[in-house]
């Protein structure tokens, strides 16, 4: 579990290097970490768990929520490096025992980009259940949509990816 604050800035750090790895857009600054554990942890509503290797190398971190009966995997991160000691898998056998041991029926993946096969296949593994969420987007302008989605694509990308961390920071 967290044990102090400076543990904020290493997930956030365990988290950049997933999106980075995945050539995805970090789409939440540090600041929203730090307000997780200010407001969340304080009244154990949630936590972050880590994998670590020697004592203070981390290897695999995860933010998560807790709720009367379940868990919710709201995010993780974890470093290359580690990758083949499979650190998430850890994290998530550990968490999957502490949630049977303390009453949780559910272990909560959260959502997933459809297009995003290796995410989904690694909560399949554990089980899961897919549900489609079908959202419904009204385009009151559709050129300002084109450009927001566009804008999507572009933040996506490795260039992307990296222009949006130093702007977040």
């Amino acid at each position: 579990p967290l044990s102090s604050r400076g543990e904020v800035e290493i997930f956030y750090g365990l988290y950049l290097s997933s999106m980075e790895r995945n050539r995805a857009a970090a789409k939440y600054p540090v600041r929203w970490f730090y307000a997780l554990y200010e407001i969340l942890v304080p009244q154990k509503k949630a936590d972050i768990l880590f994998a670590v290797k020697d004592e203070n190398e981390y290897a695999a971190g995860v933010v998560l929520i807790d709720s009367s009966t379940s868990q919710h995997y709201l995010h993780n991160g974890s470093v290359t490096t580690y990758l083949e000691g499979r650190p998430n898998d850890l994290l998530v056998d550990h968490i999957i025992r502490d949630g049977v041991n303390r009453g949780k029926a559910i272990l909560d993946f959260m959502g997933s980009d459809p297009e995003d096969a290796s995410l989904i296949r690694f909560k399949e593994k554990w089980g899961s259940q897919t549900t489609d969420i079908s959202t419904y987007v009204k385009d009151y302008d559709p050129i300002r949509c084109k450009i927001w989605e566009s804008g999507k694509r572009v933040m996506n990308s490795a260039v992307g990816s990296r222009v949006l961390r130093k702007i977040r920071r």
